[in-house]
C-alpha cells in the first residue's frame, strides 16, 4: 500500500509541484496514517490510507471565487459565508493567515447548491478556502474585528445513504515553502516510524516498521535516521526482556550504595513523569544486556558517533536531535529543530555525586551508551537547554548514575535495505595504463561480475570498493585498504560486516577476461575492411582491395589495452591506430597480461 501527496506553491514566477509517495517494509507492509508535521511553518496534517495531500500556497489563488461570497467585507464583528456547492458531499472548509498557517477549520458533507456558514476572525488579512472533491475555492477576507478565528456550518448536513458511491480521495491544504523541514510519522498498527526530510523535488518516503515492544508491553515510536533506527521516546520499563523485574530504589542511600540493576522515576514520580521522560536506570541495569525489547539493544559508543557523523558532527547535532520549544526544555533551548524526529527531552538525572537524588529535569538528558572506557568509565552522551551540541562524557566512575536509554535495532544496517555492497570496482591495474573495471552488483544473488580487460593482472589489482554506512570489508578473509594489492586469481569472495557485527553478507566474485582481440580494420582504408577473428585458432584474416599497399598497413583494433608487440618479445610495441606495419607476409601480434606474455594472434592480409 502506498500513499501520496503534492506540493504546490508560487514562489515569484516559479512554481514547484512535489509528490510524495509513501512505502513501508518490515513488520508491516501498510500505512493506516501519515502525521505530516511542517516544522519551519508550526502546522501539521493528517494523510489518511488512501487519501492524497497537495500543499498549496494560500498566495497562490489570489482571485475571489463568485461560488464563495463573505459578507460583510471587511468583517465589523461577524461575517456570512456562503458557499455553492455544485457536487455535494464531503468538503474541508479551512481560514488561513497572512503567513501562510492555518487558523481554523472544518469538514462538511454539503447539499448541492447554497450552504451557509458563521465566520469570526481576529483582525487582519486572512484567506478562506473550501476544498470539494480536490477543487479549491477560495476568497481573500479582511478582518477588523478581535474575535477568536472560528467558523460554524448554520445549514443541514446532506443525509449520508447506505448506496454504494464512489469513493473520491481528500485533497487537504497545507502551507509550504521551499526548503521548509518536513517530518513525517506514518501509523501501522501499533507499530511507528519517523522520518525526516528536506523536501526539494518529488520523492518516495519509505518507512521500516520495527516491533519496539518491552516485557512491560510498551509500544516504542521508532525513527529512522540515516542508517539507523532508533527509538523515538525513552525507554520506560521495569521490566528485563527475559520478563523478571529490575529493582525500583527510592532511597537516596540505597541508590547509591547499590551494585545491581535498578531504576527509578524522577523525583519518584512515576504518574507526573513516567510516559514523557521515562525511567532512569543506573549502569548495572545497562550491563545485564537485557534492558532493551527484543531485538533492540543500548547503543554502543560507536553507534551514538555514528548518529552525530551523520547530523553534522556533535557541535551541531544536538539541536537536530532536541525537542523544539520550551514545553519540555527551560527557556531558550539553543538550536532546537527536532529537524530528525528524535525528540530528546530533558528527563535530568538520579544521583549526582553530593547534590542529592534528583536533579537537571527540563535543563539536561543523560543517555547511557553500553561502552566502557579504557578506564573502565562509562561513555554517556548529554543534551543541555542551552547547547546546540551533543556532548560525549565518561566523568569517572558513573555506576550508580541514573540515566535515560534510547535503544537501536540490532538490525542498524539492514544490508538488502542499505544497498551493501554500492560499488565494486578494479582500479590502478598493472599493466592496463590505470584503466578500471566497473563491477555489476548483484545483491539477491549475492555476486560480483566484472569483465576485466585481457591485460588486467589480476594477481596485483587495487580495488575502488563502497559499502554500507560504517560497514566493514574483507576480500577474502583479508581486510579491505584503498593501496592494498590483491590477488584476485585466488581471492573469490568479499564479504561485508554490520557496524553491529551481527549482520554479514557474503559476496562471490565472478571475473572473467576479455578478448585481447573483439574487431580489427585498418585505418585509412575506404572502406574499412572488417577482419575475421578465429578466437579457436588465434587468427585474423583481413580482404584488402587491390591496389593496396600491404607494406605500411595501420593496424586499428578494439580489445586489449596492454602492452602489444608484433614479431617476437623483441619485435616493435604496438600503437593502436598509429603504429604502421608491413602485411606482405602474416604478422604475429603478442598481447601481454601485465608484463606476462600471453595469446598470440597471428594477422593475415589478403589481396582481393
Amino acid at each position: 500500500m502506498s500513499l501520496f501527496f503534492m506540493f504546490t506553491f508560487n514562489q515569484g514566477v516559479s512554481a514547484f509541484d512535489y509528490t510524495v509517495s509513501f512505502t513501508a517494509s518490515g513488520a508491516s507492509t501498510t500505512i493506516d496514517s501519515v502525521k505530516v508535521q511542517n516544522l519551519t511553518q508550526g502546522t501539521n496534517v493528517t494523510v489518511s490510507a488512501g487519501n492524497t495531500l497537495q500543499l498549496t500556497a494560500v498566495n497562490q489563488v489570489t482571485a475571489n471565487d463568485e461560488t464563495l461570497r463573505i459578507f460583510p467585507n471587511p468583517i465589523l464583528d461577524k461575517a456570512t459565508v456562503t458557499y455553492n456547492s455544485s457536487g455535494g458531499g464531503k468538503t474541508s472548509i479551512n481560514v488561513f493567515g497572512a503567513d501562510g498557517r492555518s487558523l481554523t477549520g472544518i469538514v462538511k458533507n454539503l447539499n448541492i447548491g447554497v450552504n451557509t456558514f458563521q465566520l469570526t476572525l481576529p483582525k487582519g488579512a486572512f484567506a478562506i478556502q473550501f476544498n470539494e472533491n480536490g477543487t479549491n475555492h477560495t476568497a481573500k477576507i479582511l478582518s477588523q474585528s478581535n474575535h477568536m478565528a472560528g467558523i460554524e456550518f448554520t445549514g443541514i448536513e446532506k443525509v449520508a445513504t447506505n448506496a454504494p458511491k464512489k469513493v473520491k480521495t481528500m485533497s487537504i491544504p497545507m502551507h509550504y515553502n521551499y526548503g521548509d523541514l518536513m517530518l513525517y510519522k506514518a501509523y501501522s498498527g501499533n507499530y511507528i516510524n519517523i522520518v525526516s526530510d528536506n523536501m526539494t523535488e518529488s520523492k518516495t518516503i519509505h518507512f521500516i516498521f520495527v516491533e519496539c515492544k518491552d516485557a512491560e508491553g510498551n509500544y516504542y515510536s521508532t525513527v529512522t535516521i540515516g542508517n539507523q533506527i532508533w527509538m523515538a521516546e525513552n525507554l520506560k520499563t521495569s521490566k528485563y526482556n527475559d520478563g523478571k523485574s529490575i529493582s525500583t530504589v527510592t532511597d537516596n542511600n540505597l541508590w547509591i550504595s547499590n551494585s545491581s540493576g535498578a531504576y527509578c522515576w524522577y523525583n519518584n514520580d512515576s504518574i507526573t513523569y513516567k510516559n514523557t521522560y521515562g525511567a532512569l536506570y543506573n549502569w548495572y541495569a545497562v550491563d545485564t544486556k537485557k534492558l532493551a525489547p527484543i531485538g533492540w539493544h543500548v547503543p554502543g559508543d560507536v553507534e551514538w558517533t555514528a548518529l552525530t557523523t551523520h547530523l553534522g558532527g556533535e557541535s551541531v547535532a544536538g539541536g537536530r536531535l532536541k525537542e523544539a520549544g520550551t514545553t519540555h526544555w527551560t527557556s531558550h533551548n539553543s538550536s532546537a529543530t527536532n529537524e530528525t524526529g528524535f525528540n530528546a527531552l530533558p528527563g535530568g538525572e538520579c544521583y549526582s555525586l553530593n547534590t542529592g537524588m534528583f536533579m537537571d529535569l527540563n535543563n539536561y538528558g543523560y543517555w547511557w551508551s553500553s561502552t566502557k572506557t579504557i578506564n573502565y568509565y562509562v561513555w554517556l552522551r548529554n543534551m543541555s537547554n542551552s547547547e546546540s551540541k551533543v556532548s560525549r562524557l565518561s566523568p569517572g566512575p558513573v555506576e550508580a548514575f541514573g540515566c535515560s536509554i534510547r535503544c537501536i535495532t540490532d538490525s542498524t544496517f539492514i544490508l538488502s535495505e542499505d544497498n551493501s555492497m554500492l560499488t565494486f570496482n578494479l582500479s590502478a591495474l598493472v599493466g592496463s595504463n590505470g584503466n578500471g573495471e566497473i563491477g555489476v552488483i548483484d545483491d539477491i544473488n549475492k555476486t560480483i561480475s566484472i569483465s576485466g580487460n585481457y591485460a588486467s593482472n589480476l594477481a596485483s589489482v587495487k580495488l575502488v570498493v563502497l559499502s554500507s554506512y560504517l560497514s566493514t570489508l574483507s576480500i577474502g578473509g583479508i581486510g579491505y585498504h584503498v593501496n592494498a594489492f590483491y590477488n584476485l586469481n585466488t581471492i573469490k569472495t568479499v564479504t561485508v560486516t554490520a557496524q553491529d557485527i551481527t549482520k554479514t553478507a557474503t559476496y562471490t566474485l565472478n571475473i572473467t577476461s576479455q578478448d585481447p582481440v573483439q574487431t580489427f580494420t585498418f585505418a585509412g582504408l575506404t572502406p574499412a575492411p572488417v577482419g575475421v577473428i578465429d578466437k579457436v585458432a588465434k587468427t585474423v584474416s583481413v580482404d584488402v582491395p587491390k591496389g593496396t599497399d600491404v607494406t605500411t598497413l595501420i593496424a586499428s583494433w578494439k580489445g586489449s589495452i596492454g602492452m602489444i608487440k608484433v614479431g617476437d618479445t623483441n619485435g616493435v610495441y604496438q600503437t593502436n591506430g598509429t603504429t604502421a606495419n608491413d602485411f606482405t607476409t602474416p604478422q604475429t601480434y603478442i598481447f601481454y597480461k601485465g608484463i606476462t606474455v600471453g595469446d598470440t594472434y597471428k594477422v593475415t592480409v589478403h589481396v582481393k
